[in-house]
């Protein structure tokens, strides 16, 4: 598993969309609907429901990355203030999901505690849970041995994660386009890698 980080999230989109523009094989069996002989023209062609598929997991897993490196930025400078947490986590969040991250983050500042580290999630291909593509579902196995809270005064670790828990994340899309954390569980009796 590796970090996320933006550019690394920019090469693969980059990547895919050049796979997908290429596309792979011999192509010498495929009907363009066109009879040469007949001289006509198509100035349009279909495509394949499978790469608009694909172009809407690759976003599912941006709004997916969004809300950890949110939550992880958020979580470090915590506030007590429910109303400012909000703010910074509605646009990678919905409820439930906005709800229980806003008041775990609320409840360390309270308690004087912040977040240190980050979590490393290593997200597989989402999964459309409705024919509207507009719920989706994410697995990942999420490295969180290198974070956890600490006391925000003195920098006392007061927990650590653990290497690999498993976790399902279910992610909505917005009417603006936007995908964003519905809900996430974690389940540490399943082992992942």
């Amino acid at each position: 598993m590796q970090r996320f980080t933006t550019s690394r999230l920019a090469a693969a989109s980059a990547a895919v969309a050049v796979l997908l523009l290429a596309g792979c094989g011999n192509n010498d069996d495929i009907d363009f609907g066109s009879d040469p002989q007949q001289g006509s023209s198509s100035t349009s062609s279909p495509t394949p429901s499978v790469d608009t598929e694909q172009l809407e997991q690759q976003k599912v897993l941006e709004g997916y990355n969004a809300y950890w490196t949110t939550y992880d930025a958020t979580a470090a400078q915590p506030s007590p203030d429910k109303a400012v947490v909000s703010q910074a986590l509605t646009p990678v969040a919905v409820d439930p999901a906005l709800d229980t991250s806003v008041n775990d983050i609320v409840n360390a500042a309270l308690a004087g505690q912040k977040a240190y580290g980050n979590y490393v999630v290593d997200p597989k291909t989402p999964v459309f849970q409705n024919e509207e593509h507009t719920e989706a579902l994410v697995t990942d196995c999420i490295d969180s041995s290198q974070s956890g809270w600490e006391d925000a005064t003195t920098g006392q670790k007061l927990t650590v994660g653990v290497p690999a828990v498993s976790s399902k994340a279910t992610l909505v899309k917005g009417d603006d386009g936007t995908w964003r954390m519905s809900q996430v569980t974690f389940d540490d009796t399943v082992t992942c890698s």
